[in-house]
């Protein structure tokens, strides 16, 4: 029960938060409306923006643009955590735990040499390094206790 509390809350609860900050207050052309459209869930996600969106222009630029993607850094790392749990200190455990955070902040880069579609963002930037920090902070003081 302490593994599925723990997976929900700090995997699962994460990755949710970010995909409703996406539908609730995001633009439309975002891929995860076409995937919204797929599942049938357009009307319903609609109806529910329709009053959402009044609010949107008052929400801060990080919370609508970088928070979601500093959520899924973290939710990611924290995931590699879990796989790991007993075998953080090793380098394979290490190369997996980091790959989230890598990837993203690659991608990131990428989207400023025009390489991958996007737009950079410094405050992406800030928002994986956060995600990441805060989930090696927690999940190693998690490790600690484990010993």
């Amino acid at each position: 029960m302490k593994k599925f509390l723990f997976f929900s809350i700090h995997i699962v609860l994460p990755i949710l938060i970010g995909a409703f900050i996406y539908v609730l207050f995001r633009v439309e052309t975002l891929l995860v409306f076409k995937w919204i459209q797929f599942l049938g869930l357009d009307t319903l996600v609609y109806g529910i923006r329709s009053n959402t969106l009044k609010i949107a222009n008052d929400l801060p630029f990080f919370f609508l643009y970088a928070l979601p993607d500093g959520l899924w850094v973290y939710a990611g790392t924290t995931l590699f955590f879990f796989i790991w749990e007993k075998e953080i200190k090793g380098k394979i455990a290490i190369f997996w735990i980091s790959l989230i955070f890598s990837i993203a902040v690659i991608a990131e880069f990428l989207q400023k040499l025009d390489v991958v579609e996007g737009t950079f963002c410094k405050y992406d930037i800030i928002a994986y390094i956060s995600g990441f920090m805060f989930s090696v902070l927690f999940n190693y003081h998690r490790s600690i206790n484990y010993e």
